[in-house]
């Protein structure tokens, strides 16, 4: 038995099974199949009902406008365009939604060129849905058609917020009801209408405006509120700069109508331009008010003064000019009439700037910067709009060097984090396999695939474990283990796997130590990634206020210095004035209506040039920017991608099924191959029986008395017995001294019967005289099989009422003789342990080559252990996905602790064959090798 070559535990678990993987993939396809088909009814239930989603873009370039002169380069603050970030900002904002989502002005629909979409009432066309769609297509229904425009509102409390429009066949007559309702209790109204002209239905005040076909169409009309609608704009509206620093900045809107995207893009992209021409013409405005009412006072004082020239000229004829002297005075006091003019427009425009940061209007202060008078007050505004830019963008994760290394250390911490934590629950697992007794735990410690490298400590534990089990295999064949040789070398690997367990307990909690800090220090950089938007965010936040305080205290500081030239100027012309009054009398008359008519013809020139360049550049605004594309309706779906999402909704369910399936087997623990079966139990897997029930191995009519070697002795069941036969041949070593052999199992039911019969048929087969003894008592089965009576057998013969050899029946095969179970009166155990059976077992022994025995299964009944120690081998049966791992090895050890000699395990309805492969492709490495050795021994021994 020593000399088996099988593969152990380790080499199994080392080596990736592709066979396995498969062999599980069959066994939990229901699994698959269901979570398949779940998943795939439920996304083309979802498709049937989402309302499909359509992109629609338009593009613009931003440019740069040159910064006006004059006034309106003083006033009108159109200086060069801000950075890209601040128009996306303006085109995203809500403000700028609202605008574009409010009905029309006149109440009811709009007409195209408008700015207005109404987007409060919304017309959804359920053809459009993705399965609806491709269901239109297969019935040969286009699905384009006409389109309805609609206003509509509440004319009493309660009335729904969607209605289901059905038009029949007739135009002008539409059916409504309420979509909110359900089944037959929703309320309907069918009403005639006409276009453009408002009706009442179901509480609301309609208005319709088809266009194109509407006949046999069914539509909902969705009535929204004006923030919802503009909300789900904003929403849907997605702007980006295509490249960095090229200005050209891409407008999307994402709607459940193709044309409505479209509509809205543009609208977006109108009334976007419309705010930055009125923005541009609102300033140049106020300077032309500004201009206006200075040119009305100026005017009327220069009126004044002419008529005052007019009328001293008419009474003083002899008077004509004012000597060179006045005329020098007079001229002075114009000029320092405009100074003072022109210092009061920039005050004027001061005063403006500090009322723009007292609102916190950053952005109007930014168009404001260039027409600034001094350098530092337009450095001051822009590195405001750099900040206020800056602030936008803390909440893109990219933001920061920073933050992208400490997201960058984050992630490797988290996979340190993983790794320890599988080391942990690795070395776990092979702590409570070695602790109870499990031989495979060494070898998985010891293998290439073990989570955790044995360190040199480990591997010194090792070699001795090994060293040991190599003196322990020799002394065993001819020594028990109460011999001293043999129970010193079994003492020393006891307490070298002790020494073994508690330095792996060690590192046990040294990896523990380092897993819980690992964690915390993953949860200290993921804090501070969180905090590290705030904190930037605070520090810029608390930057922009220093600077608005700055930039205020500037300003002010500005408009104090001008009015203190202002002021200085008046002196002046305080002493201009005093010099003019000292002038000769006659000259005096006649210089100071000049000196009036002069300064006024001055100021009135001025403000007539400033007025007439102001209304030139209010005329000529033009938008901050241009359209370089308008959206155009997409002809295609962007979302949701029909095929993706259903072969996406398949696969995951295909996943799901499959990973439900290996949680079920986890759960049940149970085994499906010879290798399963090799390690739970520690004996080699002398051959794996298909299972010809079902599966691909399936033999057509085989009921429950299929004897395989019987009825199809050619297949691949056959061929597989014919395996076992060969394996036992060359386990046992010495054939002859194998006389009583017995296939036990751990439970009803899994073909133990069906292995006996067909075992002692292979082996009658090859030449020796068989004898099958069902000595299953509770329930017998064999004479079933071979169509056989039941009694009289082995309980009349036990109990002295028969000879053996006068209840021996014969079947088809000459060398194959059957002793039936007989009827069971009294206690099967006693029967089995008493002295008769010893008897007759030395009795059928002498007179058979080999007695077969179909003993009960060893978990159900204790039969088994009062007679089957007796036996030369024992051969435990395990039916393929049957009780779980715990199961077996509870049955292993109950058989082994009984003193039975178990010499291998036998895998039985294994579907890992196919009637067309054949057994050879069948099985493991292991039942190749058995079977090639065995037939050998057979040519060798015939």
């Amino acid at each position: 038995m020593s000399g088996i070559p099988h593969n152990g535990p380790g080499d199994a678990g080392s080596e990736f099974d592709l066979h396995g993987l498969v062999l599980s993939l069959r066994r939990r396809w229901r699994f698959a199949l269901g979570g398949a088909v779940l998943a795939g009814g439920l996304a083309a239930a979802w498709l049937w009902n989402v309302e499909p989603v359509y992109r629609a873009s338009a593009t613009l370039r931003l440019e740069e406008d040159a910064s006006a002169g004059g006034v309106l380069g003083e006033l009108a603050a159109l200086g060069k365009a801000p950075a890209a970030a601040a128009e996306i900002a303006v085109l995203s904002s809500r403000q700028l939604a609202e605008s574009t989502v409010a009905p029309a002005l006149d109440g009811a629909l709009r007409d195209p060129e408008q700015l207005r979409l109404g987007l409060t009432t919304r017309v959804e066309d359920p053809r459009r849905r993705p399965l609806r769609a491709v269901a239109q297509r297969l019935l040969g229904r286009s699905s384009s058609g006409g389109r309805l425009r609609a206003a509509v509102t509440a004319a009493e409390a309660g009335a729904p917020r969607s209605v289901q429009l059905e038009f029949g066949d007739e135009p002008g007559r539409v059916t409504l009801s309420d979509a909110e309702g359900f089944g037959f209790g929703a309320a309907s109204a069918t009403v005639e209408f006409r276009a453009a002209e408002p009706f009442e239905a179901l509480g609301l005040t309609l208005v319709f405006k088809p266009e194109g076909e509407l006949a046999g169409r069914t539509l909902l009309l969705h009535r929204d509120d004006p923030r919802d609608a503009a909300r789900r704009l904003v929403g849907g509206t997605r702007v980006v700069e295509t490249q960095r620093n090229s200005g050209v900045l891409s407008v999307t809107v994402s709607d459940s109508d193709p044309l409505r995207a479209a509509e809205s893009a543009n609208a977006l992209v109108a009334n976007y331009l419309a705010r930055s021409v009125e923005s541009g013409r609102r300033r140049a405005s106020q300077a032309v008010d500004f201009i206006k009412s200075q040119l009305v006072i100026q005017g009327d004082a220069l009126e004044e003064a002419e008529a005052a020239v007019v009328e001293l000229k008419r009474a003083h004829p002899e008077t004509i000019d004012p000597s060179a002297a006045a005329s020098r005075l007079i001229a002075d006091l114009a000029d320092f009439e405009l100074s003072r003019l022109q210092l009061q427009l920039a005050a004027a425009n001061l005063g403006d700037a500090l009322a723009m940061i007292e609102q916190g209007n950053l952005e109007g202060l930014s168009r404001l910067g260039p027409t600034l008078v001094d350098p530092l007050g337009a450095t001051l505004v822009e590195q405001l709009t750099q900040l206020s830019l800056e602030l936008q963008l803390q909440d893109r994760a990219d933001a920061t060097i920073s933050r992208q290394r400490l997201a960058t250390r984050l992630d490797e911490l988290g996979d340190l984090a993983a790794a320890l934590d599988a080391q942990v629950s690795e070395l776990k697992t092979l702590l409570s396999d070695l602790a109870a007794g499990d031989r495979n735990a060494l070898a998985m410690l010891g293998g290439s695939g073990a989570g955790v490298a044995p360190d040199p400590l480990t591997g010194g534990y090792l070699a001795q474990i090994a060293e040991l089990d190599g003196r322990i295999e020799l002394l065993s064949q001819g020594m028990t283990t109460a011999h001293p040789e043999l129970s010193a070398p079994l003492a020393a690997r006891t307490a070298t796997i002790e020494r073994l367990a508690a330095h792996l307990a060690g590192r046990l909690d040294g990896l523990r130590s380092a897993a819980a800090e690992r964690r915390a220090e993953v949860e200290r950089t993921a804090a501070r990634l969180d905090a590290e938007p705030a904190a930037e965010r605070a520090q810029i936040t608390a930057a922009m206020d220093d600077l608005i305080d700055r930039t205020a205290a500037h300003l002010t500081g500005r408009a104090q210095s001008l009015a203190a030239e202002d002021a200085e100027l008046a002196k002046l012309q305080t002493a201009l004035d005093q010099r003019l009054a000292a002038l000769p009398e006659r000259e005096l008359a006649l210089a100071a209506p000049m000196r009036r008519l002069e300064t006024h013809k001055e100021l009135v020139t001025y403000l007539l040039t400033s007025l007439q360049e102001a209304e030139i550049n209010r005329a000529v605004t033009v938008p901050r920017a241009e359209i370089v594309d308008p959206a155009i309706a997409p002809s295609g779906r962007y979302a949701p991608r029909l095929s993706v999402t259903l072969l996406g909704s398949v696969l995951a369910g295909l996943c799901a099924g499959l990973s439900l399936g290996a949680l079920a087997e986890r759960l049940r623990n149970a085994l499906h191959d010879s290798r399963e079966l090799e390690r739970v139990t520690g004996l080699p897997v002398l051959a794996s029986i298909p299972d010809f029930t079902q599966g691909p191995a399936r033999v057509p009519g085989a009921g429950a008395g299929f004897v395989a070697l019987r009825d199809e002795p050619h297949g691949p069941v056959a061929e597989a017995y014919r395996s076992l036969r060969a394996n036992l041949r060359f386990a046992a070593g010495d054939i002859d001294s194998l006389k009583t052999l017995a296939v036990t199992s751990c439970s009803p039911g899994e073909g133990k019967s069906t292995t006996n019969v067909d075992l002692a048929w292979a082996f009658a087969s090859g030449g020796r005289r068989v004898l099958l003894v069902d000595a299953d008592l509770r329930r017998p089965a064999a004479h079933k099989y071979l169509n056989l009576q039941q009694t009289p057998g082995l309980a009349e013969v036990l109990a002295g009422e028969h000879d053996w050899r006068q209840c021996i029946q014969h079947t088809p095969n000459s060398s194959l003789q059957v002793l039936s179970a007989g009827d069971l009166v009294g206690n099967a155990s006693d029967i089995l342990d008493g002295e008769p059976a010893r008897a007759l077992l030395d009795s059928l022994t002498s007179n058979y080559d080999l007695v077969v025995f179909d003993l009960p299964p060893a978990l159900v009944v204790a039969d088994v252990e009062g007679f089957a120690h007796r036996l030369d081998g024992v051969v435990l049966l395990y039916r393929s996905g049957g009780l779980a791992a715990e199961s077996v090895r509870a049955a292993c050890l109950r058989l082994r602790q009984a003193g039975v000699k178990l010499i291998g395990a036998v895998l039985n309805a294994d579907r890992g064959v196919s009637r067309t492969t054949g057994y050879g492709s069948y099985g493991g490495d292991a039942n190749n090798y058995y079977l090639a050795a065995g037939e050998a021994s057979e040519r060798q021994s015939a």
